[in-house]
């Protein structure tokens, strides 16, 4: 889906930028991230390359209904956020990836979470959201817990054909929790080169 929004804001004395990706933001780091989180991040082929990572986020910005965000710290790509149902009906589904284990634990899971239901609640009028995560994906669970989701429901569900025990995770926009630190919160438009 086409955004032609972005969020620019402060947290801490780091500059950050949120708003969706294009081709040219799809680097080898970023496939060696997506390659060593094979464990919960579900949809990832064995075959993945930039060519391939390329195309994917070329289809999914041309998608009706989904979306791909970057979270750039410092003019750096620290992770994305993957969106799904847009549209709707029923819940928009978000989930987050922060690229390198040694940037983890410094609230970009959470600034990613947030703002993808910042931006799509007030530029396109998203009012529920929902994640599903693995239970023993703690960090995730404990990541958008944070942002104000709760469990909406549990249970066992086949992901790629092994069954995993699962949590779905749901969120009210009204309901978002803003993170730590965060100041000069903007959203403004995509110039068009």
């Amino acid at each position: 889906m086409e955004i032609k929004n972005r969020i620019i804001f402060q947290k801490g004395s780091d500059s950050f930028e949120f708003g969706p990706i294009g081709e040219e933001d799809v680097t080898n780091h970023y496939v060696k991230a997506l390659q060593n989180q094979k464990s919960y991040v579900q949809n990832i082929h064995a075959d993945i390359s930039l060519e391939k990572q390329k195309a994917y986020v070329k289809k999914i910005r041309a998608s009706k209904n989904d979306a791909i965000f970057g979270l750039f710290v410092k003019g750096q790509l620290v992770g994305t956020s993957g969106v799904q149902n847009i549209k709707g009906p029923g819940f928009t589904s978000i989930g987050v990836l922060v690229f390198d284990k040694d940037e983890r634990k410094k609230g970009y899971g959470k600034t990613l979470v947030w703002a993808s239901a910042y931006l799509l609640s007030q530029t396109l009028g998203c009012s529920q959201f929902s994640a599903g995560m693995e239970k023993t994906n703690i960090a995730s669970f404990k990541t958008f817990k944070a942002c104000g989701y709760d469990i909406l429901k549990e249970g066992k569900y086949d992901i790629l054909k092994e069954i995993k025990d699962c949590f779905i995770m749901k969120l009210n926009a009204s309901d978002l929790v803003v993170p730590e630190d965060m100041s000069e919160i903007e959203i403004v438009a995509i110039n068009k080169k």
